[in-house]
């Protein structure tokens, strides 16, 4: 499920309530269109991705990244105003700001679910058929991580993260698709179906059977 495009974007903009990021991380969330409104922010985007990169930084700290944004906004009607992405952004660290240090996994789902509203994830777009799958697994995804709470004590937001992220790649995305005379599947999809006809691919010992 992490690597799905709009599941990979939240982790990212989570990621901004930490204290530092490496610049690459900036600049896949300014090229994302899964926050904010992309289409009418392109050029704002653009703007401070390049003056991002002739910083050189490879650790660019997110007060600072939404000092950048704003001034790359200033003087662009199409990128200020109160749904700006320094303004998201502002809006982010103030409420940042009365998190404690340390929550329960519990509280570190509300302040992940409210961090990404104030973001505006997962963007402007309507999300296709197979994005508004991901995005309901993802609501499972933070259920589980607050389930959590019964056998962890409170933690940080580094540790709620990274066990958010541990969890995301652990998770296995298999899209509903409708029902068709030839079906592609793995051993574990088609455990436990039958088939009019078969055909096996990688039947040889490196595939099959697998190591345990």
């Amino acid at each position: 499920l992490a690597e799905a495009p709009v599941i990979a974007a939240a982790l990212k903009l989570l990621s901004l309530l930490t204290r530092e990021l490496d610049s690459a991380i900036y600049c896949d969330l300014l090229n994302s269109p899964f926050w904010g409104d992309s289409e009418r922010e392109t050029e704002v985007r653009c703007r401070a991705q390049t003056a991002l990169l002739n910083l050189g930084l490879h650790q660019y700290p997110p007060n600072r990244f939404r000092v950048l944004l704003h001034k790359m906004e200033a003087g662009n009607p199409d990128g200020a105003g109160d749904n700006s992405l320094s303004f998201r952004l502002a809006n982010l660290a103030t409420v940042q700001r009365q998190h404690p240090s340390r929550q329960t996994f519990r509280q570190w789902q509300d302040s992940f679910s409210q961090a990404l509203t104030i973001l505006g994830w997962p963007g402007s777009r309507s999300p296709d058929s197979l994005e508004f799958q991901q995005l309901g697994e993802w609501q499972e995804l933070l259920n589980t991580l607050g389930q959590l709470d019964l056998v962890s004590p409170p933690v940080t937001v580094d540790d709620a993260l990274n066990r958010l992220s541990s969890l995301a790649a652990d998770t296995a995305f298999h899209a509903e698709t409708p029902d068709s005379q030839i079906q592609i599947l793995g051993t574990l999809e088609a455990a436990g179906l039958n088939f009019d006809h078969l055909w096996v691919m990688n039947m040889d010992d490196r595939h099959w059977p697998e190591a345990p």
